[in-house]
């Protein structure tokens, strides 16, 4: 899917990003400069050093150093790629996305689609307000009531993830869906109601806490309903539907990534109350499956945030074979998981109950290794015969094949050798053999590329520009006389960084054509480079001790520095020449630039904008 600069242009122009960051924090306004509290959850202060540009569309945080714009903000906060976030401000701004090129057979069905995907998320949000204000209604002496007290969920975490409640009646649900002219169909592929033998409908979740499922844009695209007295099933989830995949979701994800980004982990918990246990006691860097086994697409999902994941199920023989199941798609995608072990027949949420967050933090810090910890499940039933070492090569190969480290391999292999008292060399062509076609399982790539603004991966690296180079792009983007003055005293040509040089040509290619777009140049070179930071925090923004004097001086001092580089790599090339080819034309050539260069001493008190 391609979106050209144009449409995104129009997406940013349509959202402030002073709007979107105060959902976040509060920010208070200063002319075209607001500050705030960092939003970012890996920087707690009590001072307020964030600061967000209107002028520039930028932010950025003199704490923490983050930056960028309103793209950058809504992936590092909320883990989303740059297609999402784009997606998600179009949308904020009903501006409608444009068609994907595609022949005409298949444009009609793919927009039916997407307007059903539409009906389907607005249905399951309806569902949604009907639960939630079912359970907000409820009499505090109701059994649901004992039962979230007794779970210790607080009435901050019901709001926060919009529990609700599914009431005993056969039909309330299908009655309140019907008088909002609901298509019956899409209700009944959600899952949400079902015909009865006289062909009127009867709801299929009933007495049940129910858990609003998100995407990570915050759409309702399902439910979980548990039952609050004995009986069962224990839980329902929503049936598969245009919007909802058990294999490609996760519970809770649109609230925890940023903070699984944040820590650079997560922990994988097997259920919605497990979850919201450890989310509302403090370990907020968490996900949970929704009663399936983790896919190649749940892993593929948590890559984007984290390489460094945890499994944290239940201690009874369930759970720990659903950790080793997943092994195998952990190493299709070069993830190393461990997993942390809960004393048989305990929950999370039973373990923090009982011994306290801190105890849990604690022994959190001594996961193992889930390979590892497979092969000593394995090793239980190891009696050193024959035929006990095949079997657990055997075992061991399918895992191991897929591993995409080399290094890693040679040290699992080691281990496994040591265990079953054979030569790595030996078990490795035991490994190996019969399979010989099977190669390492391809990389796999779930981002969408972008033709316009490249991926995180695509975007220029910073890395070894220096730095003088790099503040003259920040300065002159920040105000239209600096920019001037940099394009009258030949900056551009002086930059000796290709990748910087080609940004400097479109930025002066850009402000040729629209000089009147000026402040629009910043974000678009935001958007083309890494890190971000070291560019934006000298874009519009002063500290306390800083003004437009100690800008003015800098910029003319990293002019100077850069233009004398650049004219001293002129000299030498002359100087080379001529030492091959000596003449008068090369002798006056070296001697008007070193002409330039004592000129440029001048270049310090002249006067920006003359």
């Amino acid at each position: 899917m391609r979106y050209d600069q144009d449409f995104i242009e129009k997406v940013r122009e349509a959202n402030n990003i002073v709007d979107i960051i105060a959902q976040y924090t509060e920010l208070k306004g200063r002319g075209n400069q607001h500050m705030g509290l960092c939003p970012f959850p890996d920087h707690n202060e009590k001072s307020p050093s964030f600061s967000v540009s209107e002028d520039k569309q930028l932010y950025h945080c003199f704490g923490c150093k983050k930056s960028g714009n309103i793209f950058t903000f809504l992936e590092t906060y909320n883990g989303f790629s740059f297609v999402e976030s784009l997606e998600h401000l179009a949308h904020r701004a009903h501006i409608p996305m444009p068609e994907i090129k595609q022949d005409a057979g298949n444009k009609g069905a793919s927009k039916v689609v997407k307007d059903q995907r539409q009906q389907m998320t607005r249905i399951n949000r309806m569902a949604a307000v009907f639960y939630h204000q079912k359970l907000k209604s409820l009499p505090q002496d109701h059994k649901l009531w004992a039962y979230l007290k007794k779970r210790n969920l607080t009435p901050e975490v019901i709001e926060e993830f919009r529990l609700g409640y599914a009431p005993e009646g056969w039909g309330e649900l299908a009655d309140s869906l019907a008088l909002q002219k609901v298509p019956t169909k899409l209700a009944q592929d959600l899952g949400l109601i079902r015909q009865n033998k006289n062909g009127g409908h009867f709801d299929l979740f009933r007495d049940r806490l129910m858990f609003p499922i998100f995407s990570i844009d915050s759409q309702v695209i399902g439910f979980g309903g548990r039952i609050i007295d004995q009986g069962q099933p224990k839980y329902i989830n929503s049936v598969e539907s245009e919007v909802f995949k058990k294999g490609q979701s996760f519970y809770g994800l649109e609230k925890t990534a940023k903070h699984i980004r944040s820590a650079d982990r997560v922990f994988v918990v097997e259920g919605y109350m497990d979850l919201l246990s450890l989310y509302s006691k403090g370990v907020q860097n968490v996900v949970a499956t929704l009663g399936t086994a983790l896919t190649e697409n749940h892993v593929r999902l948590l890559k984007r945030w984290t390489k460094n994941v945890v499994l944290l199920f239940d201690g009874d023989q369930a759970g720990q074979e659903a950790s080793q199941r997943s092994l195998s798609n952990f190493f299709k995608f070069d993830l190393i998981p461990q997993i942390f072990t809960l004393p048989s027949g305990k929950d999370p949420d039973d373990y923090i109950s009982e011994h306290g967050l801190e105890k849990f933090l604690e022994q959190a810090e001594h996961t193992q290794d889930l390979f590892l910890f497979q092969l000593r499940i394995w090793m239980e039933s190891y009696k050193g015969q024959p035929q006990d070492k095949i079997l657990i090569v055997d075992k061991a190969a399918p895992l191991l094949r897929q591993l995409q480290d080399k290094r890693l391999l040679q040290l699992y292999v080691e281990e496994l050798a040591r265990n079953i008292s054979e030569r790595p060399q030996k078990v490795y062509s035991w490994l190996m053999s019969g399979e010989k076609s099977l190669s390492p399982a391809p990389r796999h790539h779930s981002r969408i590329e972008v033709s316009t603004v490249p991926s995180s991966d695509e975007r220029m690296s910073l890395k070894g520009v220096q730095q003088d180079e790099l503040a003259l792009l920040a300065l002159s983007l920040k105000s239209l006389r600096y920019m001037e003055f940099f394009l009258k005293n030949r900056g551009p040509e002086s930059i000796s960084h290709a990748g910087l040089k080609s940004l400097f040509d479109q930025v002066v290619s850009k402000y040729g054509q629209e000089p009147q777009n000026f402040d629009k140049l910043a974000h678009l070179i935001v958007s083309k480079v890494q890190n971000p930071e070291k560019i934006v925090g000298m874009i519009n923004f002063s500290s306390v001790n800083e003004g437009p004097e100690q800008d003015e001086e800098m910029l003319k001092d990293c002019l100077i520095q850069v233009r004398d580089r650049f004219l001293q790599r002129q000299a030498a090339e002359i100087v080379s020449e001529m030492k091959r080819d000596p003449s008068d034309d090369k002798l006056e050539r070296f001697v008007n630039i070193q002409n330039d260069r004592k000129a440029l001493k001048e270049l310090k008190n002249t006067p920006l904008g003359e």
